[in-house]
């Protein structure tokens, strides 16, 4: 079902001012000045698609159209563009991540899914996984978390160890002497 904040896709044959891909306002309408009063949240999809047919009557009598649900997940963290997606409901989560391009430092097999009031680990790279191939749903939010270089990680510490243990052993050497 579409929530406020989705989209729909309508393609209607030989009408493009009533094509296009549209936003779902806070009242559960469409925002279109002709497709305004038609509230389309809170009903299944088949629903939806019957109310805009039934409106579309008024204005051919057999209108032929093609409407599709677009659903809004937010995508976030390591990757080069955080973004708020529309996305189709058969796209994957992995897809939406692809989509909003994970920069090298990206940590996909820690990928956080939050849907509603669950929050959820999943491992993009494990083709196991059968969250990483889950589709998305509306309101999803996707954050992906970084990965700590191994010089920084590993190399920073030890070369500051090893610097503390030489000034040591330095001051211990000249205080000997």
């Amino acid at each position: 079902m579409l929530q406020p904040g989705d989209g729909i896709r309508l393609s209607v044959w030989r009408r493009p001012e009533l094509s296009g891909d549209f936003s779902i306002a806070g009242d559960g309408t469409i925002r279109h000045p002709l497709l305004r009063n038609l509230v389309v949240t809170g009903a299944p999809f088949a629903t939806v698609e019957q109310r805009l047919r039934d409106f579309l009557r008024q204005l051919d009598v057999d209108p032929q159209l093609v409407a599709e649900p677009l659903f809004r997940v937010a995508v976030s963290g390591e990757v080069r563009q955080p973004t708020l997606l529309l996305v189709p409901p058969e796209v994957t989560l992995t897809q939406a991540v692809a989509q909003a391009g994970p920069t090298e430092l990206a940590r996909l097999d820690r990928v956080v899914l939050i849907r509603g009031d669950e929050r959820r680990v999943i491992n993009l790279i494990n083709p196991d996984d059968r969250w990483a191939r889950a589709t998305v749903r509306s309101g999803d939010q996707v954050i992906v978390p970084r990965r700590r270089p191994f010089a920084e990680t590993y190399l920073g510490p030890v070369a500051g160890v090893l610097s503390a243990v030489f000034n040591l052993v330095t001051l211990i050497v000249t205080v000997s002497r």
